[in-house]
């Protein structure tokens, strides 16, 4: 993926405090009266992570740029958004399985998988600092791969992988969920745990993996900030003739 960075420092000081006062105005949600405007909170902050994506990168699926841009600038309080949610890739190999006769992943994948979520006890909620990052996941799944198996079911390993990954779980659960049909899937309110995501166990179902309306506040903040910081480094360094290399 490419970022584009505009060195046109008006036009980025302009979109940088337009999106300023739109951070402004969630943290006045979030202070307002405890968590009367999550939805509104969680609804917004995926709309503007959204949007920055529709102008800092030249991806048209909103699907992948939405991705992209949470996995190259959306690193907030240690949470990378390149981690796996093992559960969800689970999932995905399994309903690949069940809906595509023609190629049918090997049961070893699907042992791997389960036999990572057996280390992890879900009932802490702790486990995003125990989650694999995609790059890790491809390693070792590709590890237990032939170099025949590689070829033919790279493709389809890598698209179950990306599917796991924080950034996407976001994106289904909470943007697609929140735009379509008022609401977001799998979402818990945590008191204590208002600083990064968090899984719930859910008693004979999947733990969900939650993310906090304050913790997407401060993404999209740390965003803007980093588009910000980029483009006006490009800025200086072309106005000093500065090569960065």
């Amino acid at each position: 993926m490419a970022i584009v960075i505009d060195s046109d420092i008006e036009y980025i000081s302009a979109v940088k405090g337009y999106f300023d006062k739109r951070v402004a105005n969630l943290h006045k949600m979030a202070n307002s009266n405890g968590k009367e405007f999550e939805l509104e909170i969680l609804l917004l902050s995926c709309c503007y992570i959204d949007a920055l994506a529709g102008i800092f990168t030249n991806i048209n699926g909103v699907n992948e740029r939405f991705t992209e841009i949470l996995i190259y600038l959306g690193y907030t309080n240690d949470v990378d958004f390149s981690k796996i949610n093992l559960l969800i890739l689970e999932r995905q190999i399994r309903e690949h399985n069940s809906k595509n006769q023609t190629l049918i992943l090997p049961q070893k994948y699907d042992n791997w998988v389960s036999g990572e979520i057996s280390k992890r006890d879900y009932s802490s909620g702790d486990n995003v600092t125990l989650d694999l990052f995609e790059k890790d996941v491809l390693t070792r799944i590709f590890a237990i791969s032939s170099d025949a198996e590689k070829a033919k079911y790279e493709a389809v390993l890598r698209k179950a992988v990306r599917k796991a990954t924080y950034a996407e779980v976001l994106y289904e659960n909470y943007r697609n969920a929140a735009v379509h049909e008022a609401l977001v899937k799998g979402h818990w309110e945590g008191a204590t745990r208002e600083d990064r995501p968090f899984y719930v166990a859910i008693i004979d179902d999947e733990p969900d993996l939650t993310f906090p309306g304050t913790f997407l506040i401060k993404v999209v903040e740390n965003m803007i900030d980093r588009i910000h910081k980029r483009c006006t480094d490009l800025f200086y360094a072309s106005e000093f003739g500065i090569d960065h290399g």
